[in-house]
C-alpha cells in the first residue's frame, strides 16, 4: 500500500494486491491488504509499547532510588542527635536553615511532609504523621509518609512520560512524512531523463552546484553511502553499496531502501536527543519548583509581620507599597504566574484579589489559601518554562543544522581547492604548498614586498638582514619598533603582532596557522602519513570568544564555543571536547564518539587520557616518553627511537603498552592487573579475544590478526565473525570455539568445556541455562530448580544433586560418580559403586550402569571405554552392556 506512492514500485505493488490477477484491486483484495496492514501496525505498536514499558521501568527504578536516597539523607539532616526519631524542635530548626531539607519536603508529594515547612501548619502536620502519638516521628512513620509521597510523584512522572511519548510520536510521524517526501523529490531532481534510475553522470551533475536542494538533503540525510555521493573519491564505492543488483544504476527501489536506512538513523538520533532533553527538562523543572516554592514561603513570611500564619489587608498593602514596600515581595508577586496574586501589587485591584484568594471568607489569607494560589502560579510558570525550553531547543537545533551545513560545505570547498589534480586525495606537500601560498599572500598584504637581486618579489618580513636586493643594496636590520627602513627610504613593517584572548602575543600568520591545523586531519585520505613529535598539553577548551584555555582553569557554567557550557569536573579528572563543542568528563564518553578536530574517542581504562598538542586524545597507557621528555602516541614512534630512561622503541610486531615505570613492553607479555602509565592497570583480554601465536613467534590478540595469517604449528588464522571466540588446539591450530566438541584437548593441557545449554521459557524466550533465575517457568510447565543445575541428554533440567551418577548430559559427557558412593548387589553385599562392573545385578532388580571413563572387557577380551560400548553388547563373564541413565537410543 505504501509503494502505491512510489511511481517506480506502483506496478509491482498493484500486482501484489491483485491476488486474482484480474487487473483490478477489488474490495475483498483491498480489505485483505488492510488486514495485513492492521496486523503490522498492531505488531509495531506492541513492540513500541514493550520498549516504552522497559524504558518506563528503568526511569521508575532510577527515580525511586534517587528519591529514597534523598529521603534518607533528609531524615538524617533533621535528626541532629542521631536518636532515630524527629522531634518538633529538630524539624523547626531544619526547615528554617537547611535548604536541602526544605527543597526535598517542598517537592516530596506528601501533603503533611510539605506542611512541615509552614510554621502555621507544622504542629497539625506532625500530629498526622505521628501515628503512635508519642510526640515524635520515628523511621517507620517517616517511611510510611515517604512511600505515599513517592506514589504521588510516580503518578506525576507517568503523566509526564505519557505526554512526552504522545508528542514524540506525533513529531516523528510529521518528520517522517516530510523526510520521505523530500527524498522522493531529490530522486526526481537527480533523474534528469525520468528513466526511474540514477546513473553516475546524473549524480555528478546534481551535486556539482553548491547549496542546491540535492546537496543540502544528502549532507543531512543520515545515510553514510548517500552522503558519500558528494565526495568524488568515494562516489563509485557509494554507488556500488546502494546499487544492490550491481547493474550500474540506482533504481527507485534501491534509492527507497537507502532512504529507509537513513530515516531509521534520523529517528534514532531524534529519540536519543529527546531522551537527553527530557532528562535535562526534569532536572530544570525540579530545580525551578524548589526555588519557586522556597521563594513563595519566604515572601509569605516577609508579609506576615505578626507571625500569625495569616495575611491581612494592612500587611499586604504595606509590603507592596511602591515606595516603602519590600522589593523582593513585589518582584515575586509580579512574576508568580497567578493573576490574583499579581493583582495584590495594584492598589485598585488589591481588595478584589483578596476576596478571590480568601476562600473561607474570613477576611484573611491563611497558609492553605496561599498555597492553593501558589500552586496555580507554579503550574502556569512551568508551562511558560516548557514553551521557552521548546523554543530554545528548536532554535538550537536549527542553528546547529545551519552551522553543520555551512561547516561541511566550507570543508568540502577547502578540500576541492587544495585537490588541484581532482584525484580526491591530498597529501602533506599539497597542504604545505597551500599554507605557504596563504602565508605569502598574508605577509605581502601586512608588511609589503621587496625585490631580491635575482628579480623575485617576496614579502619583506621573510627576508633576513644582509640579503642582497635588486640594485646592489642589502636588507637592513630592523629597528627596535620592528620597522625596516629600505635603501630607497621607504619604511616597511613585519607582520604585526596580535593578542588572542589571554595568551602570549603572536603574529596574524601564526594565529591563522594555529586555527588551520584541523585541515590536515579533516577526514582526508593521505598518500603519506604525516608524523610529528608533539608535546603533552593539558586538556584545552575553547571559550565562546574563541580563547583556548586549560580546562582546569575554567569555572563550571562558563559559556563555550558552540553554545555549550563548562560542566563540573572533579579534581584530576580528564575532559575531552566533543564534535559539537561540548566539554564532558572523559570517563563518560563511549569509545568511538566523534571528538572536536575529526578524532574519535579511544578505548581507555578508567578515563585516564592524554590530549596531545594536535588535539588528538589517546589512552594514557598508549603513550611513550622520548629521550627529550616529549610525550607522544606510541603508534607514531619509529622503532629504535631513544626513549626516556635509556631504552629504545621496539619493533611493533604487536601492540605495545607503557608500564608505570616507563618500560615499553608487548601487551601479550604483560599480566592482567599490572600497573601502566597514567595510573591504569592492564585489563583482562575480552571474551573471544584470546592471544594467538603467529609463525614468527609473535603473540597478538585474535581480533587483530587478519584471516589467512600463518600461525605457529603451520596453520592459518580462520575468518572470525565479530564477537566470536577462538581457541588454540593441542596441535597449535586456531579454530572457532563453536566448532570444537566438548572434551577436545587444547593448548596448555586443558580440554574444551561443554557449552552452556539453552532453555526455552514459558513465554517462548530462549536463554542460557545459567542466566535463568530459580523458579522461572519453563516451556512445558516445569520450573527452574534451585541451586546448581544440569541438563540431561533428554533435555530435562534437574538439580545437580538429584542427577543420577553416570547419567548422560546434554552436549556430551555424563554425570560423575561419587568415589565414596556404595551400591547393594543382588546377594545383599554392599560395595563401592566404582568397583562394580557394568551389567552386574543389583538388589533392586536393576543392573549396574556404566559411568564416564570406566573401562570394560567385552566377550572377545577387548578392553574399551564403557561410553563407547552400545547397550546389549556381550561382556566378559556372560553379562550384557546396560543403557546409561538418560541415554538416547535410535529405534
Amino acid at each position: 500500500l505504501q509503494y502505491l506512492l512510489v511511481p517506480a514500485r506502483l506496478e509491482a505493488a498493484l500486482a501484489e494486491l491483485d491476488t486474482d490477477r484480474s487487473g483490478e484491486v477489488d474490495l475483498p483484495e483491498w480489505e485483505a491488504a488492510i488486514e495485513s496492514a492492521l496486523k503490522n501496525k498492531l505488531e509495531a505498536k506492541k513492540k513500541a509499547r514493550e520498549a516504552a514499558a522497559a524504558a518506563a521501568q528503568r526511569e521508575i527504578a532510577e527515580f525511586t532510588a534517587h528519591f529514597m536516597e534523598a529521603a534518607q539523607r533528609c531524615f538524617e539532616l533533621i535528626d541532629k542527635d542521631d536518636s532515630g526519631t524527629l522531634t518538633k524542635e529538630e524539624i523547626v530548626v531544619a526547615v528554617k536553615s537547611d535548604k536541602e531539607v526544605i527543597d526535598f519536603l517542598k517537592t516530596c508529594g506528601e501533603p503533611n511532609l510539605v506542611a512541615l515547612t509552614q510554621p502555621a501548619r507544622l504542629s497539625k502536620a506532625l500530629d498526622m504523621l505521628d501515628t503512635s502519638k508519642d510526640g515524635e516521628m520515628d523511621m517507620d512513620e517517616w517511611m510510611a509518609a515517604i512511600k505515599r509521597g513517592l506514589a504521588k510523584r510516580l503518578d506525576e512522572l507517568a503523566d509526564e512520560r505519557e505526554r512526552r511519548e504522545r508528542a514524540a510520536a506525533a513529531a516523528d510521524e510529521e518528520f517522517s512524512a516530510e523526510f520521505l517526501s523530500m527524498a522522493r523529490q531529490v530522486f526526481q531532481m537527480i533523474d534528469k531523463d525520468n528513466s526511474g534510475t540514477l546513473v553516475k553522470a546524473e549524480i555528478v551533475e546534481a551535486v556539482s552546484e553548491q547549496s542546491n536542494p540535492v546537496v543540502l538533503f544528502l549532507i543531512n540525510c543520515g545515510n553514510e553511502n548517500l552522503q558519500y555521493l558528494l565526495v568524488p573519491a568515494r562516489l563509485d564505492a557509494a554507488m556500488a553499496a546502494i546499487d544492490t543488483d550491481s547493474d550500474g544504476e540506482i533504481t527507485a527501489i534501491e534509492w527507497e531502501e537507502a532512504i529507509e536506512v537513513a530515516l531509521r538513523a534520523k529517528l534514532a538520533a531524534r529519540a536519543e536527543r529527546r531522551a537527553k532533553s527530557s532528562a535535562a527538562a526534569r532536572k530544570e523543572i525540579a530545580e525551578f519548583t524548589a526555588e519557586f516554592l522556597s521563594a513563595a514561603r519566604e515572601v509569605f513570611e516577609l508579609m506576615d509581620e505578626d507571625d500569625s500564619g495569616t495575611l491581612v489587608v494592612d500587611e499586604i498593602v504595606k509590603a507592596v507599597d511602591p515606595k516603602k514596600g519590600n522589593k523582593k515581595v513585589i518582584k515575586f508577586l509580579e512574576t508568580c504566574g497567578e493573576p490574583n496574586l499579581q493583582f495584590l501589587v495594584r492598589p485598585k485591584t488589591i481588595r478584589r484579589a483578596l476576596r478571590v484568594l480568601d476562600v473561607s471568607g474570613d477576611g484573611e489569607i491563611d497558609i492553605d489559601e496561599w498555597e492553593e494560589a501558589i500552586y496555580r502560579g507554579l503550574a502556569k510558570r512551568l508551562e511558560d518554562l516548557a514553551e521557552d525550553r521548546d523554543r530554545r531547543e528548536r532554535a538550537a537545533a536549527k542553528a546547529d543544522e545551519e552551522f553543520a551545513l555551512g561547516f561541511l560545505m566550507a570543508a568540502r570547498q577547502v578540500f576541492d581547492t587544495m585537490d588541484k589534480d581532482g584525484e580526491g586525495i591530498i597529501d602533506k606537500s599539497v597542504c604545505d604548498n597551500a599554507m605557504s601560498a596563504t602565508k605569502a599572500k598574508f605577509d605581502a598584504k601586512e608588511s609589503g614586498t621587496v625585490t631580491l637581486a635575482d628579480g623575485r618579489v617576496v614579502p619583506a618580513s621573510s627576508v633576513p638582514p644582509g640579503t642582497k636586493l635588486q640594485g646592489g643594496a642589502t636588507m637592513p636590520e630592523a629597528a627596535k619598533d620592528g620597522t625596516v627602513t629600505m635603501p630607497d627610504g621607504k619604511t616597511v613593517k613585519p607582520a604585526p603582532k596580535i593578542k588572542i584572548g589571554g595568551k602570549p602575543k603572536m603574529s596574524k600568520w601564526a594565529a591563522l596557522k594555529a586555527k588551520s591545523k584541523m585541515l590536515i586531519g579533516f577526514g582526508v585520505k593521505s598518500k603519506a602519513a604525516v608524523r610529528s613529535s608533539t608535546r603533552t598539553t593539558r586538556a584545552m577548551v575553547t571559550l565562546a570568544d574563541g580563547t583556548r584555555v586549560a580546562a582546569s582553569e575554567v569555572k563550571p557554567g562558563t559559556p563555550l564555543q558552540g553554545g555549550a557550557a563548562m560542566p563540573e569536573v572533579k579534581q584530576g579528572e580528564a575532559v575531552v571536547t566533543l564534535a559539537d563543542g561540548s566539554v564532558v568528563p572523559a570517563s563518560s564518553v563511549k569509545p568511538g564518539t566523534p571528538l572536536q578536530g575529526g578524532a574519535t574517542m579511544p578505548a581507555v581504562q578508567g578515563g585516564a587520557v592524554i590530549t596531545l598538542a594536535d588535539g588528538s586524545v589517546v589512552s594514557a597507557s598508549e603513550t611513550v616518553t622520548l629521550a627529550d621528555g616529549t610525550v607522544v602516541a606510541a603508534k607514531d614512534v619509529k622503532p629504535g627511537t631513544p626513549l626516556a630512561g635509556g631504552g629504545a622503541m621496539p619493533a611493533p610486531k604487536e601492540k605495545m603498552v607503557t608500564l608505570a615505570d616507563g618500560t615499553v613492553m608487548p601487551a601479550s607479555k604483560v599480566k592482567p592487573g599490572t600497573k601502566l602509565a597514567g595510573g591504569v592497570v592492564m585489563p583482562k583480554p575480552a571474551e573471544g579475544d584470546e592471544f594467538v601465536t603467529l609463525a614468527d613467534g609473535t603473540k597478538m590478540k585474535a581480533s587483530e590478526v587478519p584471516p589467512g595469517t600463518k600461525l605457529a604449528g603451520g596453520g592459518k588464522m580462520p575468518a572470525v565473525p565479530p564477537g566470536a571466540a577462538v581457541v588454540t588446539l593441542a596441535d597449535g591450530s586456531v579454530v572457532l570455539a563453536s566448532e570444537v566438541p566438548a572434551g577436545t584437548p587444547l593448548a596448555g593441557g586443558a580440554t574444551m568445556p561443554a557449552p552452556v545449554p539453552m532453555v526455552t521459557l514459558a513465554d517462548g524466550r530462549v536463554m542460557p541455562m545459567d542466566k535463568v533465575p530459580p523458579g522461572t517457568e519453563l516451556a512445558g510447565g516445569a520450573k527452574m530448580p534451585r541451586g546448581e543445575t544440569v541438563m540431561l541428554a533428554d533435555g530435562t533440567i534437574v538439580a545437580k544433586k538429584d542427577a543420577p551418577p553416570g547419567a548422560a548430559l546434554a552436549g556430551g559427557g555424563s554425570m560423575a560418580v561419587d568415589e565414596t558412593a556404595t551400591v547393594t548387589l543382588a546377594d545383599g553385599t554392599v560395595v563401592l559403586a566404582k568397583d562394580v562392573a557394568p551389567g552386574t545385578p543389583l538388589a533392586d532388580g536393576q543392573v549396574m550402569a556404566p559411568r564416564a571413563g570406566q573401562m570394560v572387557t567385552l566377550a572377545d577380551g577387548t578392553v574399551c571405554d564403557a561410553a563407547s560400548v552400545p547397550p546389549g553388547a556381550k561382556l566378559a563373564g556372560g553379562g550384557v552392556m546396560p543403557a546409561a541413565p538418560g541415554a538416547m537410543v535410535k529405534l
